[in-house]
């Protein structure tokens, strides 16, 4: 039973310093906008998976309708790796619908969000990264 509560408190404690490694965020955004959280993790997510080449995991991160293949991949870590700075201050949110969009700083809308509850991931909806 120790060694049971001792894993629960190092994964506890790994999972809080993973959380922490956010760079698509400052920590002010964090306390500004707790509802984006989520939303801010998959971003930070997509990051990641474009700067490892990792077309799987982007994917994962996709919701079905978007129909994206590995083929989608290059364009996606493409523009990704141009750092879209994201301007957590316009997302909108719909929180009864599980449902955010984000916006580029100094543009426009860059894709929405939809939450996925049974596995409480938030999926991008469009191909951002053709528009």
């Amino acid at each position: 039973m120790k060694r049971i509560i001792a894993l629960m408190a190092v994964l506890s404690l790994g999972l809080t310093a993973c959380g922490s490694q956010l760079t698509v965020a400052t920590p002010d955004d964090l306390d500004a906008y707790p509802e984006a959280q989520g939303i801010m993790e998959s971003w930070q997510e997509l990051v990641d998976a474009s700067e490892a080449a990792d077309c799987e995991l982007f994917q994962s991160y996709a919701r079905n309708a978007v129909g994206m293949e590995e083929g989608d991949c290059t364009d996606a870590f493409d523009y990704m790796l141009n750092e879209p700075q994201v301007d957590w201050s316009k997302t909108q949110w719909d929180a009864n619908q599980g449902k955010g969009k984000i916006y580029e700083e100094g543009k426009g809308d860059i894709t929405s969000f939809i939450l996925n509850e049974s596995e409480g991931v938030w999926r991008f909806d469009t191909a951002f990264w053709l528009n």
